[in-house]
């Protein structure tokens, strides 16, 4: 029985850094695809997701959304992290980190913190 939830633990960390890793990259195409004019603030043309805590940023906003499918609960902030880095002029690079402190479904002494980041250009 051990090793059985043992191994559904490391499946869960690997599907949540997947999940991670996903988010943080759908972070920064929101970043490319809008551009420069629409990453702080809310826009008309994409509506901020229900409930999400960033609600003054487009970027974390996006990210959030998508990492709550790895079947974890982000809404502490304590445990739940995202950095984005970027500069307003055109043809400026667009940086996204997403950092969880798993929490484990079983009683295994094992908290990791999960990282991820990913990074891109923003055209115009």
């Amino acid at each position: 029985m051990f090793v059985l939830f043992a191994m559904w633990e490391l499946i869960m960390i690997v599907h949540t850094m997947n999940v991670l890793s996903d988010a943080a990259k759908e972070g920064v195409r929101y970043a490319i695809v809008h551009g420069t004019g629409g990453l702080g603030g809310t826009a008309n043309w994409d509506p901020i997701p229900t409930g999400c805590p960033y609600a003054g940023d487009n970027i974390k906003c996006r990210v959030w959304d998508y990492a709550r499918f790895s079947l974890h609960d982000i809404s502490a902030p304590s445990r739940f992290n995202i950095g984005v880095t970027y500069n307003t002029t055109p043809a400026s690079r667009v940086r996204v980190d997403v950092s969880y402190q798993f929490v484990p479904y079983t009683a295994l002494p094992l908290t990791p913190t999960l990282s991820a980041s990913a990074e891109g250009r923003i055209v115009y």
